[in-house]
């Protein structure tokens, strides 16, 4: 899994390519839940992601809980049909464009 990010105005766009699961999900998780305190919006960029599992599922969770906290959003694009359906069923319908 590869992550980059980048700093764009008033938010922070995150851009994964490959799968998001245990085997990767620690340092992908200390990293996005660092972004929770840059009190900005987060757009995390789904175009090039394989796969996600229930872990990444919960990150998400427990980060879109910490954007909220500090009064910014979380969004979801360029998500793949079938990743979509997942997180739909994971309520986090409400974050994806």
């Amino acid at each position: 899994m590869e992550l980059n990010i980048a700093e764009v105005y008033d938010e922070i766009i995150v851009s994964f390519s490959g799968e998001i699961d245990m085997l990767s999900i620690n340092n992908l998780k200390d990293s996005l839940f660092n972004l929770a305190d840059y009190h900005k919006n987060i757009k995390i960029n789904f175009e090039n992601l394989d796969y996600l599992d229930s872990t990444g599922i919960g990150i998400l969770l427990t980060l879109n809980r910490m954007v909220l906290d500090h009064d910014n959003t979380l969004q979801l694009v360029n998500v793949p049909d079938k990743i979509a359906t997942i997180l739909r069923l994971s309520s986090l319908n409400s974050i994806l464009e």
